[in-house]
């Protein structure tokens, strides 16, 4: 093996020659403790507030927007300190993991959560949050999570996770390099949220007609959804049909939709003319079935940009009058008054909704349709800034996890 100066050969391959290679165990004043086995409680800033696996984002970072607390006598010895780190035991989510934040509040963990304090004399905290994020780390989790054919780490086998750790002063600036990006994508997500907060503020004026836009005048009339669309259901689409040199676009049944936009899951050979629903441009399009709850179907609305077949229960709505705007209508349903879809739903392990229980939903809606394509014109454009944000955030994130790869195993030195 060709070593290059200053490197060495170590079990996780050639790393610089003053890192050593260490368990997360040897550099943590602990083993590893299991939270706390309590159930979650409504919010109370009397009591204290619990950390739940659900509570902690894809990005580790604590998820205000729901918060729980925890009612039980013994909760001081749960409490998170600066520098504890937690791990997700068990669960489609393992591996997932949260360095604690002060800024977040007092924090109790539960017991699907293991906790292992770093011995601050030994690894910066933040360190070990980075090498969580690298790929290495990901192979690790998926091999030894899957042994028992469970998804499920213990307390001993995070211990036993090994890493290349370089001095503490090179931790300090590797991870004082890091945290700057850290900062950049946490303001890009702020930035996000508040331009999905503004959105959010005037889709409750703007599609409600509590604010009107400059120069629209005319009073709004309530129309049933029948009145505007006629209603068709996609046909069966057979899976072994698609192949990737096939010559018509489908949508099969239980794709997810993005919001205002279509997914094409591939191409098929349409052998059998009775096969699939041939959609039109501007089609509003729904799901006719979840395994969740019926807010996901009213949320999971699409407009249809392209003529494409649509397999499964995929639910069409095809307006009448071109001069309604799709734009508009498929924001509407998706974003206003969901409770009336929700509450036409039906079923409990699967939850089912059909066409014929949306016909007679009634909205109030502006009469002519250039207020509409307004409405929608503004709130679109809010979308495209969001959408720009987005992109930005996600491009600081990559250029953070190529850092990462060069810098956590000694690659680039700094």
């Amino acid at each position: 093996m060709n070593i290059p100066q200053g490197y060495k050969s170590s079990p996780l391959g050639i790393i610089p020659k003053d890192w050593e290679v260490k368990r997360l165990g040897e550099v943590c004043v602990n083993a590893g403790e299991y939270g706390l086995n309590a159930p979650a409680v409504d919010y109370n800033p009397a009591l204290p507030t619990y950390l739940r696996i659900t509570d902690i984002d894809v990005d580790g970072t604590f998820i205000q927007s729901d918060k729980k607390s925890v009612m039980v006598d013994n909760a001081l010895d749960y409490y998170l300190s600066d520098g504890d780190i937690v791990f997700a035991r068990t669960g489609a989510t393992v591996g997932k993991s949260y360095l604690y934040n002060p800024k977040d509040g007092k924090l109790v963990f539960a017991g699907f959560l293991i906790r292992f304090s770093p011995d601050k004399n030994k690894i910066v905290p933040y360190y070990i949050k980075c090498l969580t994020e690298t790929i290495a780390y990901h192979n690790w989790v998926s091999t030894i999570s899957t042994r028992s054919g469970q998804p499920g780490i213990n307390a001993q086998e995070y211990a036993s996770f090994q890493f290349p750790l370089p001095p503490l002063a090179e931790q300090e600036r590797i991870a004082e390099l890091l945290g700057t990006w850290d900062k950049a994508i946490e303001m890009q997500k702020q930035l996000i949220d508040k331009l999905e907060l503004r959105k959010k503020g005037l889709m409750q004026q703007l599609l409600t007609g509590k604010k009107r836009l400059k120069g629209f005048t005319e009073p709004w009339v309530e129309k049933q959804l029948c009145e505007v669309f006629d209603f068709f259901k996609g046909n069966g689409l057979s899976k072994e049909k698609i192949c990737p040199d096939g010559i018509y676009k489908c949508m099969l049944y239980g794709e997810i939709f993005t919001q205002f936009n279509y997914i094409t899951r591939g191409q098929f050979h349409r052998t059998n003319y009775n096969e699939g629903f041939l959609s039109k441009s501007g089609d509003v399009l729904m799901p006719g079935s979840t395994t969740t709850n019926g807010y996901d179907l009213v949320k999971a609305v699409a407009i249809n940009q392209d003529n494409i077949f649509l397999g499964g229960d995929i639910i069409i709505l095809r307006k009448r009058d071109i001069r309604d705007d799709s734009l508009f209508w498929a924001t509407l349903i998706s974003e206003i008054e969901r409770q009336k879809i929700a509450e036409k739903t039906q079923g409990i392990t699967i939850i089912h909704l059909h066409a014929k229980n949306l016909m007679d939903i009634k909205y109030k809606v502006p009469t002519l349709y250039t207020e509409q394509t307004a409405i929608a014109n503004v709130l679109s454009a809010l979308d495209n800034e969001i959408q720009k944000q987005t992109e930005k955030r996600d491009k600081y994130i990559e250029e953070k996890k190529g850092l990462m790869q060069v810098l956590l195993t000694g690659k680039k030195r700094i």
